[in-house]
């Protein structure tokens, strides 16, 4: 006798596995947090601009969904005996309602600079994020003396377009709530998270 699968059963095993197999990927530049007390991987996390969003429990382990408040991407956190013992991709349907799954544009005043030829320079700066759909993002960063803007593809890969210039494609990174990107030979920095810029701001003396 055939064994025949209805339509709507196929298409639900083919979701099905797709979730498994999106679950599974470790979610690259977090990995040295697995193994990270609860408390000090949430803070750590927080310092590299993901929000929380919810968290499910099941007899083993608690499960936490982050989105990231500049790209939107969303991981999935597994805790088990009070350390991280997982930190995964997971669908940006996990993240749902969180603080950057809408549309609105957040602006706030940091800390942003530059390091050429061996010396850092920095400067009071504006932070504009812009989100004109769920799936697209732009932080639109304005120096003293130019205009940047970073298109997101995900959270470690950005086009910076310098104020008169061609994208270019850069990696990016996110560490203890500031941001650091490469273009023109020379490497951009500004405090992307606004609690921190709001601090930095206020204790700015300049150059």
């Amino acid at each position: 006798m055939r064994f025949r699968l209805f339509p709507s059963l196929l298409i639900f095993l083919m979701l099905a596995s797709t979730t498994v197999l999106f679950a599974q990927s470790p979610e690259p530049g977090l990995q040295d947090l697995v193994g990270a007390k609860g408390s000090g991987g949430e803070t750590e996390l927080e310092n590299r601009g993901y929000a929380h969003v919810r968290t499910t429990k099941d007899d083993s382990s608690a499960y936490s969904f982050w989105i990231h408040q500049r790209t939107g991407h969303c991981v999935q956190v597994r805790t088990t005996n009070g350390r991280y013992a997982s930190i995964v991709a997971s669908p940006q349907a996990d993240c749902q309602g969180g603080a950057s799954s809408q549309a609105a544009n957040v602006e706030f005043e940091t800390i942003c600079g530059v390091t050429t030829q061996g010396k850092t320079y920095r400067y009071k700066c504006h932070v504009e994020e812009v989100r004109p759909a769920p799936d697209k993002h732009t932080t639109v960063l304005t120096f003293p003396d130019q205009v940047i803007r970073l298109h997101w593809h995900d959270s470690h890969h950005v086009g910076v377009q310098l104020e008169g210039m061609k994208v270019e494609q850069s990696q990016a990174s996110t560490s203890e709530g500031e941001t650091s990107f490469t273009a023109s030979d020379n490497t951009y920095f500004y405090i992307s998270n606004p609690e921190a810029a709001r601090r930095e701001v206020q204790s700015f003396r300049g150059n």
